[in-house]
């Protein structure tokens, strides 16, 4: 019987190759299609031809014919399923990526690292006495935290603003005294403390001017507006450095580790004595001007001491003012008076702002005292620091206001301003991560 053609269709090919092969397949069904109807019943075959294939012959799979007559044609036909002829890159290639590398790399390295910083620190004093006794002053130890700080910190190759410091093991006695820029803990004047290094850092401060590198720092604010006098902020303390042997720093990755191990002088100021009792501080406003004046000259750093005299009779009220006269080199003096029996009877410091006065704050002393007997009265002056730094020295004008001549008198020029009690041992040890 015959056997319907299976429907044929067309293989997408170009024009050109479609239209040759559909020629000769139109060939090939009009002249061969009779012999084939003779030996195939149905699609099927005699025992003696063999069952034809689509791409068992090479080429098969390319030529735009149906080699096997089921009406699939080259890859179409499962016959060619495998063919390395009708293989298809199937990965659409989604990476639409024309990745250019634009990675610009933004990072300017502004160093405003986000990492909270964490440590500890602990610190012991031993004060040696004159006898050669020795005392353990202080013996604590203190955890610290901190964020990194947002403020200046020029040169700074990090600055961590430390939270309040926690004492976690206590052995010191009573007369430990704070040490603020050691273990980071607040006091009324020191606030706003901070842990920081820098390769190369300028310190302006009063106590500590110059350049330091690989220095190891604490900064600080000053605070003295309680008693109405500045606020003096970003100031700093090279606790380490190149050029202080004290101690030691490293840092290794995001670690640091500092020492501290130094004996300094145990000292009080010369000329000084409460007498058991803490002589108030003046509260004068301005200059209070008078009669009787002198001009003079005084080292810049507080190592040293002018010692004027007046004489006074009882019951007499008198007023000492200090102003400075020379701009380049004015200082910030403090003075206090001792009454005839050598007891300090008032402390003045910062009460009005100087003639010359290159400070932000009122750098000039001014007090007053009504002697309680006649007799010869001391008037103490030395210098926090001058405008021109740690160095040189300042010149100054005492004025007194009393109503007899006192006989203004420098007693002792340039004498030390502190006598030695002893010595005081300071070991630090630190370490933290961030």
């Amino acid at each position: 019987m015959l056997c319907a053609s299976p429907p044929t269709k067309p293989h997408m090919v170009s024009d050109s190759i479609w239209g040759e092969r559909q020629e000769n397949l139109m060939r090939f069904q009009s002249f061969t299609l009779l012999p084939i109807l003779a030996l195939i019943s149905c699609g099927g075959a005699t025992d003696d031809e063999p069952i034809p294939f689509e791409g068992d012959e090479p080429g098969e799979c390319t030529d735009g014919a149906d080699n096997d007559q089921d009406g699939d044609f080259d890859c179409d036909d499962d016959g060619c399923a495998g063919s390395s002829d009708c293989e298809t890159d199937t990965d659409t290639d989604t990476d639409t990526d024309s990745d250019t590398d634009t990675d610009t790399d933004t990072d300017t390295d502004t160093d405003t690292d986000t990492d909270p910083f964490s440590g500890s620190v602990s610190v012991t004093i031993t004060d040696t006495m004159p006898g050669g006794s020795e005392v353990v002053v202080c013996d604590s130890t203190y955890e610290l935290s901190g964020s990194p700080y947002t403020g200046t910190c020029e040169n700074c190759d990090f600055a961590f603003a430390i939270d309040e410091s926690e004492k976690t093991i206590d052995n010191d006695s009573e007369a430990c005294t704070p040490q603020p820029l050691l273990n980071y803990s607040t006091t009324n004047i020191h606030k706003n403390l901070l842990l920081a290094y820098s390769k190369s850092i300028a310190v302006g401060t009063y106590y500590q001017p110059g350049t330091y590198t690989n220095a190891f720092l604490t900064g600080y604010t000053l605070d003295f507006t309680a008693d109405g006098g500045p606020l003096i902020e970003d100031q700093f303390r090279a606790l380490v450095a190149t050029q202080i042997s004290s101690g030691t720093f490293s840092l290794s990755g995001s670690d640091i580790f500092w020492n501290l191990d130094y004996t300094d002088a145990i000292t009080s100021d010369a000329f000084w004595d409460d007498c058991g009792t803490f002589p108030p501080d003046s509260d004068a406003i301005s200059n209070l001007g008078g009669d009787y004046e002198a001009t003079e000259n005084l080292s810049c750093d507080r190592s040293k001491s002018d010692v004027w005299e007046v004489t006074v009779g009882a019951g007499e009220t008198f007023s000492v003012t200090i102003d400075n006269i020379d701009a380049p080199t004015s200082m910030d003096a403090q003075m206090w008076l001792n009454d005839p029996s050598d007891c300090t009877v008032l402390r003045a410091d910062d009460q009005f702002e100087c003639t010359e006065n290159p400070y932000t704050f009122k750098a000039c002393p001014a007090g007053t005292v009504t002697g309680a007997s006649a007799g010869t009265y001391q008037i103490v002056i030395n210098s926090w620091g001058c405008n021109s730094g740690g160095s040189g020295s300042g010149a100054y004008k005492v004025i007194v206001d009393a109503p007899n001549d006192p006989n203004l008198t420098l007693k002792y020029d340039d004498v030390p301003s502190t006598v030695e009690e002893g010595s005081r041992k300071v070991t630090v040890s630190g370490s933290g991560s961030f």
